[in-house]
């Protein structure tokens, strides 16, 4: 309102709230098609996608690679709808250098398809910088079995690491 703007004028080039969502979007390289879902903390948000994923989902696989309170918030919501969780232990083997992108890949996809599961939780970048191939990941999981759901964890990403390609296979 214009009352606002004069009281905060520099505010006034604000576009609101979709104008915002649309700059997420830029940022993250994604479509004017994808949604956006805005929360006051991304444990609000992680809640309600595991939520979502484990609707669609019976074993969701994850790795050593994920904020403790995002994997308590799965682990959590795994054992309130009966559903499984399956963590692949990699971060050793990344930060020690003997585990190339190919066999990370390798890794993820086994585990997948050791553990029965139908969805996937990763973080795009954690908290030690360590990027994971997400895009190549799900493509390779699709591949060979049905993969119900991919939650990413891009917080860590966003602004620092191109998200077009992440964006594209997950949900």
């Amino acid at each position: 309102p214009e009352s606002y703007q004069r009281r905060f004028p520099d505010l006034r080039p604000w576009g609101g709230i979709e104008s915002l969502r649309q700059g997420i979007r830029d940022v993250a390289g994604a479509s004017r098609e994808k949604p956006v879902i805005l929360a006051s903390r991304s444990l609000w948000l992680v809640r309600s996608a595991a939520r979502t994923a484990f609707k669609l989902c019976r074993r969701i696989l994850t790795t050593d690679l994920s904020w403790p309170s995002y994997e308590e918030v799965l682990s959590n919501e795994a054992r309130r709808t009966g559903n499984g969780l399956h963590r692949v232990a990699v971060r050793r083997r990344i930060l020690d250098g003997t585990l190339s992108e190919d066999e990370l890949i390798d890794a993820i996809v086994a585990a997948f398809h050791k553990n029965h599961c139908d969805g996937i939780f990763l973080p795009a970048v954690d908290n030690l910088g360590v990027r994971l191939p997400i895009e190549k990941v799900a493509l390779a999981i699709e591949s060979r079995s049905e993969l119900r759901f991919v939650l990413t964890d891009a917080a860590q990403a966003l602004g620092h690491v191109p998200l077009g390609r992440v964006c594209r296979v997950s949900d």
